[in-house]
């Protein structure tokens, strides 16, 4: 039926053929799985630091006064020059003083006529009373010596409360600066009347050095710093800590240039607003070289020490819209996704709050290569090193 023997052969080689070829590309069409991709991983750092937190203050002047005039006249030529630096006691302005001369003359010349009538009914009286208790004359005429001479004696003390009003007036033509301190502008000029039915404002003087800078925190954070605090407290507030044992806070500017002066925190209020929220605290500023004014923005950086704190890289940080997370590998080197609580900086690490412990291996690089579930095959970790002391917060 199908010819020679020969023939039958070649068809048993092709049929042969035919099977081997449809099976090598059965196995060249099989799914071949990629080998698992490579990351490099770092065991957290675990150590003591010192991190900052950052408020935003503006600084006041310790001392701020009005200066005024106190009765009415014609102002003089200012004796200062508007800007500069004043000593306290030293003379701003003067008012002129002719009608406060003229009133002092009058109280004391009505004094000395107050003086001479009282010396008058002494001896009146003195005169009166030994008559009559030598029956030469009535009781009754001494009685009335003695009143006039009480009298001529409340009408001195009258007069001298004249005399010391006169004089307090004529002072208050000559006006003095009570601080030390940086004089602001003249704001009234020399010929003006003032103090017309009203103190009238000449200037202000400010002392600059120190300063106060005010900045306020959360109760969130409030309620953070109490807890961080130990449980037995050295003193009751903020006002019984002598002055070398306040807490140092740094100053950084608007600029962001750090301040070279710490401050030292020494007020805090003693309840929190409720409208806000907020409790107002108070740094004192040293300011020698006069480098910063009041009113000036500033921020506060508060220090707090965490005790056994985990840092890692912070390329190993990331963030989408559920929050910050960290990818980490378990035992089986299966990738896992940990969601963290980031803190501050210290030079490339970042501190983490909650979320993972000192044990954890933390992805470093590779990270686009992974996703949580997958395996990976992993490096030898290492451990992170800071390369500076501590830097600020998020």
């Amino acid at each position: 039926m199908f010819g020679s023997p020969l023939a039958v052969r070649g068809l048993v080689v092709v049929a042969c053929f035919a099977v081997l070829l449809s099976a090598c590309k059965k196995e060249e069409a099989a799914y071949v799985a990629p080998p698992p991709p490579q990351v490099t991983v770092a065991m957290p750092l675990v150590k003591d630091i010192t991190q900052y937190r950052d408020f935003t203050g503006r600084t006041e002047a310790i001392e701020s006064v009005e200066i005024r005039a106190r009765v009415r006249g014609f102002l003089e030529k200012p004796q200062f020059t508007d800007g500069a630096d004043v000593k306290a006691g030293q003379v701003l302005y003067r008012i002129d003083p002719r009608e406060y001369e003229a009133a002092l003359a009058g109280a004391e010349a009505a004094l000395e006529a107050a003086t001479a009538s009282r010396n008058l009914a002494e001896a009146t009286w003195k005169r009166m009373d030994q008559a009559a208790q030598k029956g030469a004359l009535s009781k009754l005429d001494a009685i009335e010596a003695k009143a006039k001479l009480e009298v001529s004696e409340a009408q001195i003390n009258t007069v001298l409360a004249m005399v010391e009003e006169a004089k307090l007036n004529l002072g208050y033509t000559t006006i003095k600066s009570p601080i030390d301190g940086r004089i602001g502008r003249t704001l009234v000029t020399e010929g003006n009347l003032v103090g017309q039915g009203e103190t009238t404002l000449l200037t202000t003087v400010v002392r600059q050095d120190p300063l106060y800078a005010y900045f306020s925190i959360s109760e969130r954070m409030l309620l953070e710093i109490i807890a961080r605090r130990d449980p037995v407290r050295k003193y009751k507030s903020l006002a019984d800590v002598p002055p070398g044992e306040r807490l140092q806070m740094l100053i950084q500017l608007a600029n962001g240039a750090a301040y070279p002066h710490p401050g030292s925190l020494d007020y805090s209020d003693n309840t929190i607003d409720p409208a806000t929220g907020i409790m107002r605290l108070r740094v004192v500023v040293p300011n020698p070289e006069l480098k910063i004014f009041p009113g000036l923005f500033v921020r506060v950086r508060a220090p707090y020490e965490t005790k056994g704190a985990i840092l890692v890289p912070g390329v190993a940080l990331q963030r989408d819209l559920a929050g910050y997370f960290l990818m980490t590998v378990d035992e089986e080197d299966t990738v896992v996704r940990a969601k963290v609580t980031p803190g501050g900086r210290i030079g490339d690490l970042r501190v983490i709050e909650e979320g993972i412990t000192a044990d954890q291996r933390v992805i470093v690089n590779g990270l686009l290569r992974v996703r949580p579930g997958i395996k990976v095959e992993v490096t030898a970790p290492e451990k992170p090193t800071p390369d500076q002391p501590a830097d600020e917060g998020e």
